[in-house]
Parts: structure tokens; C-alpha cells; sequence
């Protein structure tokens, strides 16, 4: 909590998101910096995490499960922060996570860290004008992430399914 002299405490993010009375239960310290020595799970607190991040337990999963978002189950500050900001920018973007996901492989760039030339918020804006050209390009997501890195999705209509392989293997 942050405090300018004369000024009424400001809670911090976290304590706004993740120590609200709807989170009632939750196991989560009221300070985060004791979250390492809880030795909590992302996994085992995925739904209070979801409610927080304000999608569902399926999208937490997703976002944990990705080694581009965070690298371990670990309910830490560093991995919540993430979590949260990878959860933000894709409903900024408004794509469902698992888009998202196979968004950032595509675009090949983390929109949250500083390079050499460019500042974290250059790259994010960087990654926003991807998604926006991706829009506007006529294809999916997904019809991208086949045609461009050889993904299959039953989603995308560009994929041949097994049943057409067969047809034509047996012909």
C-alpha cells in the first residue's frame, strides 16, 4: 500500500484483486511478499486466481500451463503478475485465452519485456498492432497458426481432417 503524505492509503493491486471479500477462503497472505514461504499452488487456487483475473478456471490452466507465460506452478508475486497481465492483454485484444495463446507464438515476441531498443510498453504496443493486422487479414487465429507454423486445430477450417486423408490414401 502506497502512502503520499496527507493522503488516505491506497491499496495495491494486489490486495484489490486478490484479498477482496468475494475471495473470502482464500489461503492467500495479506502481504505477498510471505507468498513464497506459503508454498501454495497456482493449480490448487486456480479458481480464487480466475475469479480475481476475471476469467475461468479452464483459462487460468491455459495461461499456467504455458511455459511463454510463467515457468512453474508456484503461487508467487512474479507468477500472479503474469498471469494477471497476460489475462488483461488478451481481453484488451479480445481473443479467448486459447487464442491468445497461439497468438503470442505467432507474433514471436513477449509483449512485457524490455529489449535493447525498445521499452516493455513499445513491445506491447508492437504486439496490439499484431493482433489488430491479424484481424484484419481475414484469417483466424487458428487458420494462421496452421498455415504459418504447421499447428493443427480442429477449429480451423483449413485443416484436413483424418477422415479425408484416409478418402484420398485409399483411393
Amino acid at each position: 500500500d502506497h502512502l503520499s503524505d496527507g493522503e488516505p492509503a491506497v491499496p495495491s493491486l494486489y490486495a484489490q484483486m486478490f484479498l477482496s471479500k468475494t475471495l473470502d477462503g482464500s489461503p492467500l497472505p495479506d502481504d505477498p511478499a510471505e507468498l513464497p514461504s506459503k508454498n501454495l499452488l497456482i493449480s490448487e487456487n486456480a479458481a480464487a486466481i480466475a475469479a480475481a483475473c476475471g476469467i475461468g478456471a479452464d483459462d487460468i490452466d491455459r495461461l499456467r500451463t504455458d511455459p511463454l507465460v510463467i515457468q512453474n506452478d508456484r503461487l508467487i508475486l512474479a507468477n500472479l503478475s503474469a498471469l494477471y497481465r497476460h489475462a488483461l492483454l488478451a481481453r484488451i485484444v479480445q481473443l479467448p485465452v486459447r487464442h491468445y495463446l497461439r497468438a503470442l507464438r505467432l507474433i514471436a515476441a513477449d509483449p512485457f519485456v524490455a529489449t535493447a531498443t525498445k521499452r516493455n510498453t513499445a513491445n506491447s504496443l508492437d504486439f496490439v498492432m499484431a493482433i489488430e493486422r491479424i484481424a484484419n487479414s481475414g484469417f483466424s487465429v487458428d487458420d494462421l497458426d496452421y498455415l504459418l507454423r504447421h499447428s493443427s486445430s480442429s477449429t480451423s477450417g483449413l485443416a484436413i481432417v483424418e477422415s479425408d486423408i484416409g478418402a484420398v490414401l485409399d483411393i
